[in-house]
């Protein structure tokens, strides 16, 4: 999602997403992109749709269930999501597994992303069932001339490989 900003002009996620959280706005905001991306999902069904998942949205009960309705009420499966979660919210590791547990049961694929640049243990990948590695973009920006940066990257790619998971990596345009 991007918002085209009056006088600022076309801001990231990065730029408005914490005041929206702030603002108690996350959750509308975040059915909004649900329901885009389901849209985009039904014109290509042959293909995943990635979708970013706000930590504050995950901690509702209720998520699994309202992100399968919309999925479904757009003429998709949620077979097709790859719904992208932060280590950031698998801190809270009771809720967390719980939610990803109700994902995966009715479909949904769980994508870790920002892999290696946050709180980065290495125990979530054997406790939550994810299906992807999305190696930050820190680790692939200057990838051709730093040798350490290589050698991160293919190591998250060898260990995910090694755990049957898919692995892709941000910031490859």
């Amino acid at each position: 999602i991007r918002w085209q900003h009056p006088s600022a002009g076309l801001l990231s996620p990065a730029d408005f997403l914490p005041a929206a959280e702030g603002a108690g706005l996350i959750h509308p905001l975040s059915q909004y992109v649900l329901q885009h991306a389901a849209r985009l999902g039904r014109r290509c069904p042959n293909e995943y749709v990635a979708v970013n998942i706000s930590p504050l949205q995950c901690r509702s009960v209720s998520f699994a269930e309202q992100a399968e309705a919309i999925v479904k009420r757009a003429g998709c499966v949620p077979e097709q999501f790859e719904l992208e979660v932060t280590e950031h919210f698998l801190l809270d590791e009771e809720q967390a597994l719980a939610t990803i547990l109700d994902l995966r049961c009715r479909g949904f694929h769980i994508v870790l992303d920002d892999f290696g640049a946050g709180y980065c243990s290495l125990a979530y990948l054997r406790r939550f069932p994810i299906d992807k590695l999305k190696i930050d973009r820190q680790f692939i920006h200057g990838l051709d001339r730093d040798e350490r940066s290589f050698e991160i990257v293919k190591a998250i790619i060898d260990l995910g490989h090694a755990l049957n998971l898919r692995v892709t990596a941000e910031g490859v345009e």
